[in-house]
């Protein structure tokens, strides 16, 4: 596996792209492109877009997260819980944009060099990378489908936050099963862990590709400027969150990747699994209410609850005064046990 390194001082807060490195002083046919950034240009672009959404999006959800301290994690919310959400949403488009660069972009540049084997097997590996984020972003983008902010209490006193992502059925509300396969709600401490990972481990899957390729005589020699990866400040913060994590979701996968510096010191993304709590849970989930009525199902349960609005009739049927939320509480979930 290869490893982001942090350079010596005066600055140990540069991490090195290692496909960068890669392709640095390599002499490979890389195709131009009518109309596009050259690779290294284009490489640079995405990834700084990429840092700036998930630095709002965890500027978002830890103002939340204060707010709810603050309230002394009371029902009645005052603070924006569909704002964490919202970035986060938006943090999740920007991945799906960076995965398709990897996918198709960096294929496309270095075609000439590539063959028909070779580019099959990194597509397939990198599907399994970004699989959950493309659907993720795709079922928001093109059916409609949410983030429903969860805030979740254990009997021990932990508290966390996250999301359930649901998709129509008919008139009705769903979970997901595509995207909560063993939990029902995802914690944003995790969350956070999965997509900055899965963004690390598509470059790491890049810089592979680089180095089966073989280099070219004809080809000019490639100066990548050893531009840095641009998430030096992101990364503590999320490492940094708690490991508690909602019932079942210690069962999801998580990615193992360092951090190694030149004083030997490895940071590790996800050195333990999930906290796993054998207490219960009691969820909080803030429902927006965008149609006159909704049927929408609740975590880990089959249960349907359905919430409607009136606005009277004739002459007193008017416009709703704005967006309306309803607080879902008291929904209570055992230990999920994840023997086989």
């Amino acid at each position: 596996m290869n490893t982001f390194s942090q350079p010596p001082a005066p600055d140990l807060n540069i991490i090195i792209s290692p496909f960068l490195e890669a392709i640095d002083n390599r002499k490979l046919k890389i195709r131009l492109r009518r109309d596009h950034a050259p690779l290294v240009t284009a490489y640079g672009l995405l990834h700084r877009r990429m840092n700036r959404a998930i630095t709002l999006a965890l500027d978002a959800v830890e103002k939340y997260e204060t707010e709810r301290r603050e309230e002394g994690f009371s029902d009645s919310i005052k603070g924006q819980p569909s704002f964490a959400t919202d970035a986060f949403t938006d943090a999740v488009y920007r991945s799906a944009e960076l995965f398709e660069f990897y996918d198709s972009d960096i294929v496309d540049y270095l075609d000439p060099s590539l063959n028909r084997d070779t580019k099959r097997r990194y597509k397939t590996a990198l599907k399994g990378i970004s699989e959950h984020w493309e659907r993720l972003c795709n079922g928001c983008k093109h059916n409609h489908s949410f983030l429903v902010p969860v805030e979740g209490n254990y009997a021990d006193g932990a508290w966390l936050t996250g999301y359930s992502s649901y998709r129509h059925n008919g008139e009705e509300m769903r979970i997901d099963r595509g995207i909560h396969q063993f939990s029902d709600v995802l914690s944003y401490n995790w969350a956070f862990r999965r997509l900055i990972g899965a963004i690390l481990e598509a470059d790491t899957l890049a810089t592979m590709l680089v180095n089966t390729l073989p280099d070219d005589p004809s080809a000019d020699v490639i100066d990548s400027n050893l531009l840095p990866l641009p998430y030096s400040h992101s990364f503590p913060r999320i490492t940094a969150r708690s490991l508690d994590a909602f019932p079942g979701e210690d069962r999801h996968y998580v990615p193992d990747l360092s951090f190694a510096g030149d004083t030997g010191q490895n940071i590790r993304l996800a050195a333990a699994p999930p906290i796993k709590r054998t207490v219960e849970c009691i969820l909080r989930c803030v429902i927006e209410i965008t149609t006159a009525s909704m049927a929408i199902q609740q975590p880990y349960s089959d249960e349907m609850g359905t919430f409607a609005l009136t606005r009277g009739e004739g002459n007193e049927r008017l416009p709703l005064g704005g967006f309306y939320r309803i607080l879902v509480g008291n929904i209570r979930v055992q230990p999920i046990s994840t023997d086989p």
